[in-house]
């Protein structure tokens, strides 16, 4: 039964992440998989693709930690010109308060 509860919990999420490094992705699909998980992943390294990307399908856009806080906020601008609906999650590690703020009130997670 336990593997039944196991596969129950694991959920397919379409899921787009922005990241510079293929090794970071890597970390963030492992950390989602982890946590019960089964995601899609489409990669993308660059604002043309980030554009081609967006659509209503995906269930969450992941912003990588190698993005400068202004890159992470620029990202979020793009997304928001193009009206996206899809959450958006900034993973970063470097950035003061000042750029989280920023992010949130753009409408990052």
């Amino acid at each position: 039964m336990g593997n039944q509860q196991n596969a129950a919990m694991v959920m397919p999420r379409n899921i787009f992440v922005l990241e510079y490094l293929q090794p970071n992705v890597g970390s963030m699909l492992e950390a989602l998989q982890e946590a019960g998980f089964a995601p899609y992943c489409t990669h993308v390294a660059s604002d043309h693709e980030f554009l081609a990307a967006i659509n209503p399908a995906l269930d969450l856009i992941l912003v990588g930690n190698t993005l400068s806080p202004e890159g992470a906020l620029h990202t979020l601008d793009l997304a928001l010109a193009r009206e996206c609906v899809v959450p958006i999650i900034v993973v970063a590690d470097q950035g003061g308060e000042e750029h989280i703020v920023a992010a949130m009130q753009r409408g990052a997670a």
